[in-house]
C-alpha cells in the first residue's frame, strides 16, 4: 500500500534509468496531499515496487486512484498513465492492467481504460499473475507515463495504491464455519 505521503521508498526505477517518479502536491487540490507523477515519458515500465510478490495461483486485487490532467503540450485525451505488473528481476513482461489508451490489449486481455478528464478516478482490477508464465518467479507493480501517448511528462498522476491477495472461497468457508461454531457455543452456555 502506498499513498505517497512518505516519498518513494517503496519504489525503484527501471534497470538502467534514473528515477523518473516524483512526488508532488495534488495538482487539483482535492485534499489528497502528495501524489505520484513522472519527470519523463517511458515505455516497458518506469518505476517498480521494491518488494516482489509471489505469483501463486491466487488472484490479486489492485486498487488505485488515477488523474490525467492536461498540461501545456498535451494533445488529445491520452495522457499516458499505465499500471501493470512485471517480473521480479530485470525488465517487465509488459503485463499491463490499466492504461489511458482505449482498447489497448495486454497480456491479461484488454486493459482497464483510465479516463483523462481532469478528475480523480478510483480503479479496482482483479488478476491472476500465475496465468502468465513470465511472472512465475514473482512480480512487482509497475507504473509509467507512456512515451507512445499524446501526453507530456507530468500529466499522469497516481495515488492510494493497494495490492491484496484475494482469499480463496475455502478460506471464507472456514472463517464462516468458525464463526458459526463460536455462535453455537455461545448460545449453548448456561
Amino acid at each position: 500500500n502506498d499513498d505517497f505521503e512518505s516519498g518513494l521508498g517503496k519504489w525503484q526505477p527501471k534497470t538502467g534509468i534514473a528515477m523518473e517518479g516524483t512526488i508532488v502536491a495534488d495538482p487539483i487540490n482535492s485534499g489528497r496531499g502528495n501524489v505520484l507523477t513522472f519527470t519523463a515519458l517511458n515505455q516497458a515500465g518506469s518505476i517498480f515496487t521494491v518488494p516482489s510478490f509471489a505469483a501463486t495461483n491466487v488472484p490479486f486485487t489492485l486498487k488505485f486512484d488515477y488523474l490525467g490532467l492536461s498540461r501545456q503540450g498535451s494533445r488529445g485525451g491520452d495522457f499516458g498513465g499505465f499500471a501493470g505488473v512485471g517480473i521480479a528481476a530485470g525488465d517487465p513482461c509488459n503485463c499491463w492492467l490499466a492504461g489511458t489508451q482505449e482498447g489497448y490489449a495486454g497480456a491479461f486481455g484488454t486493459v482497464t481504460h483510465l479516463i483523462d478528464n481532469g478528475q480523480w478516478g478510483t480503479y479496482t482490477i482483479t488478476f491472476n499473475p500465475a496465468s502468465q508464465n513470465a511472472l512465475g518467479t514473482g512480480f512487482r507493480l509497475m507504473l509509467e507515463d507512456f512515451s507512445g501517448s499524446e501526453g507530456v511528462p507530468g500529466d499522469a498522476y497516481f495515488d492510494n495504491i493497494s495490492l491484496n491477495a484475494v482469499p480463496e472461497p475455502s478460506t471464507y468457508a472456514l472463517l464462516l464455519g468458525g464463526l458459526a461454531g463460536l455462535g453455537f457455543l455461545a448460545r449453548r452456555r448456561p
